[in-house]
């Protein structure tokens, strides 16, 4: 039985690779690809509550956001 990209050959299941539209880069999640993507067009979704800071990755703006944390005022 085949679903939403999945193949079987054989029995044995087989996933849709997606392709980068940019470069050769391709990868069996979708989530990685619309994240390397991003490398190429500069988008940065993530923006910092605290100042001007943007990421293309939810992860990097997290540790960002602990630099605030760490900062310290006299």
């Amino acid at each position: 039985m085949e679903s939403r990209g999945e193949k079987s050959v054989a029995g044995v299941k087989t996933f849709k690779t997606h392709q980068c539209q940019y470069c050769s880069y391709s990868t069996y999640f979708h989530y990685l690809l619309v994240r390397h993507t991003r490398t190429h067009t500069g988008e940065r979704p993530y923006s910092c509550p605290h100042c001007p800071y943007r990421s293309s990755r939810k992860d990097y703006l997290k540790h960002h956001i602990n630099t605030h944390a760490s900062v310290t005022t006299e």
